[in-house]
């Protein structure tokens, strides 16, 4: 996770734009996953924290860049473990309508590969050499990923004297493919068709403020 984000700085610092630290909240919303979670006895997940990277060049009105994000839930109950993750990247295009002072609203366009893993697996205390070579088989992962569009709205503040400003904004991030799949290539049978996308909101400590010095 460290890569990416000195990646997204040096482009803002660089390049006459801005990047920097993002975290944010995904919302959960896929009923089928929380309903398994309830009947093993296990809390449902109504959000998933998620952290990364994003960097934008500014041409004028334009921007134009990416960034990722990933973040995983975890729950316990006896001896079952189940970890959900979720997590994608985005080359981004942007407009600011207009510019207010500091502030500057922008609708923005993602397109890229976002998806969600559910991994399950079997707490044991201590296995033997037999054991192991008898029924290797304790844990599953199960995924869901694709080619994704991701819509978004939000500002970006940036002070004129300061190198350090904020970037809010409001995503809805596709999963084009509603099946679930199992991870090692096998099929699944059964699976239940999923949400198209879910909401996103994030907010990014941004490093740079090219927009201020080459604006309109």
């Amino acid at each position: 996770m460290v890569g990416p984000i000195i990646t997204t700085i040096l482009i803002g610092v660089l390049y006459g734009g801005f990047g920097g630290y993002t975290a944010g909240l995904v919302k959960f919303n896929s009923e089928s996953v929380n309903s398994k979670l309830a009947g093993l006895g296990m809390e449902k997940i109504e959000y998933v924290f998620v952290q990364g990277g994003h960097g934008f060049s500014v041409l004028g009105k334009t921007m134009i860049g990416g960034g990722g994000v990933g973040g995983s839930e975890k729950r316990v109950k006896d001896t079952m473990e189940v970890t959900y993750s979720i997590g994608g990247g985005f080359f981004q295009v942007g407009y600011i309508p207009v510019s207010l002072g500091i502030f500057n609203p922008f609708l923005m366009l993602g397109i890229g590969g976002f998806g969600e893993d559910v991994r399950i697996r079997v707490r044991t205390q201590g296995l033997s050499w037999d054991s192991v070579w008898a029924d290797p088989k304790r844990e599953v992962t199960i995924s869901r990923n694709s080619f994704s569009i991701s819509p978004s709205i939000g500002f970006v503040v940036l002070p004129e004297k300061l190198p350090v400003g904020l970037m809010a904004m409001v995503s809805y991030n596709t999963i084009l493919s509603k099946n679930w799949s199992l991870q090692e290539g096998d099929e699944l049978l059964n699976s239940p068709e999923s949400p198209l996308g879910s909401f996103s909101l994030s907010l990014s400590i941004i490093f740079g403020g090219g927009y201020e010095r080459k604006g309109n």
